[in-house]
């Protein structure tokens, strides 16, 4: 791949990027992809973003609770 196209990749001109809103998570989609097809793929966490950040609440709040709910994996402690 050229070096001169992944330093000078930019995202910032296509629409559906500056409306998307998880926009800072993703940052346009993976540039290796782009450059090797011409097509920007969106991430996944644009389709459930609602339920990853749930999921992370949830696993914090189980863990600020206590070792009650502590059962030694690596989600939980």
């Amino acid at each position: 791949m050229n070096y001169t196209k992944w330093i000078n990749y930019e995202f910032l001109t296509e629409a559906k990027c500056l409306d998307c809103k998880v926009l800072p998570v993703c940052l346009g989609g993976c540039p290796y992809k782009y450059i090797k097809t011409g097509k920007r793929e969106c991430h996944p966490t644009k389709f459930n973003v609602k339920e990853l950040v749930q999921l992370v609440y949830n696993t914090k709040k189980l863990k600020i609770v206590g070792d009650k709910y502590c059962n030694n994996s690596i989600l939980f402690c």
